[in-house]
């Protein structure tokens, strides 16, 4: 490779690097950063897009190290910084994972498979901050503090003791959505990238459609799910019911795109052109702005995706992918 070659690279690196750093730091964003990243892949080696992840990681954990600038010699600083890049460290290894070994193996044994380094990073950095004596009671009773800090600002007069229980609720809900969000994030960012380097691509219409998780998921499903029904009958821990919740959100999360795909194959078995991009456009637009149905619409596709395990909604003679090609 010529220096004018490394430049480049070197260049894009930065940019990318920088541009998902960027977008980290915005609402959105924080979600779908890996985006550039994943470009990358599209055109060049996968070294180069895993030296823009690490580049990325040091840009996100450089801004979280210089807002707290002034405790950094104190442990719990240090704690709140691993909390804070759980997110973007996870998402990172999750794109890092999809665009590996060259996209072997189906799509959902892919995701899975790529899911995991962020269920290892989840328990390795549990057990960091429970290793430490009232580091995790310290963290999450500064969580606590922020949640009465807002609730007391917006809700002026209301009785300690409900500030209290709604402060828990607020915790409770936002270590229970960790996971699911990090997943959806995952998928709605891979969805893009792969949207964006196969346009009107019928293969990758026909995998989209053909999307379809392995048997054994649904046990593991009903296992989950059957210990939350449990914890809603018997009082359990903190600390066991918030693991089981998260993961039975993400595998609803996972039958949603399976839903997804059930309904873009009916759509084409029936004729129509829309692609499964602009179906996904369609889908998270409803999602994001209709607040009234959003969460009824999320499970009725969620469970569309659980029925097809007792329910074929997708025969092979209804429809070919040579007709639409």
């Amino acid at each position: 490779m010529s220096r004018t070659e490394k430049g480049r690279q070197v260049g894009l690196v930065l940019l990318s690097a920088t541009a998902a750093a960027v977008l980290q730091m915005t609402a959105i964003g924080s979600l779908l950063f890996t985006l550039p990243l994943l470009l990358i892949d599209r055109r060049h080696p996968k070294a180069t897009t895993d030296t823009a992840c690490v580049a990325a990681l040091v840009l996100i954990l450089a801004r979280y190290v210089f807002l707290y600038r002034d405790s950094l010699g104190q442990v719990l600083t240090w704690a709140f910084i691993g909390v804070n890049m759980f997110m973007p460290l996870s998402l990172v290894l999750c794109a890092m994972a999809w665009v590996g070994k060259g996209g072997e193996g189906s799509v959902s044994t892919r995701l899975l498979k790529g899911f995991v380094p962020t269920l290892i990073l989840a328990a390795l950095l549990l057990a960091a901050l429970a290793f430490v004596p009232g580091m995790l009671d310290a963290v999450v009773g500064a969580y606590m503090d922020s949640a009465r800090f807002v609730l007391n600002l917006f809700m002026v007069g209301m009785a300690e003791s409900t500030v209290d229980m709604m402060a828990t609720v607020i915790v409770f809900a936002m270590a229970t959505l960790v996971l699911p969000l990090i997943l959806a994030a995952h998928l709605v960012a891979t969805f893009m990238y792969e949207a964006a380097t196969h346009p009107q691509d019928p293969i990758f219409e026909m995998k989209v459609d053909s999307f379809r998780l392995p048997g054994w998921f649904l046990h593991l499903f009903l296992a989950l799910w059957a210990l939350v029904l449990l914890s809603c009958l018997v009082t359990l821990s903190f600390w066991l019911v918030v693991p089981v919740l998260s993961l039975a959100m993400c595998s609803l999360v996972l039958y949603f795109v399976q839903g997804f795909a059930v309904i873009s194959w009916r759509l084409h078995a029936r004729g129509g052109r829309m692609s499964s991009g602009k179906l996904a456009v369609m889908l998270f637009l409803i999602l994001l702005l209709v607040q009234v149905v959003n969460a009824v619409l999320f499970l009725i596709i969620a469970l569309l995706g659980v029925l097809e395990n007792w329910i074929d909604f997708r025969k092979p003679k209804e429809f070919s992918h040579e007709d639409h090609s």
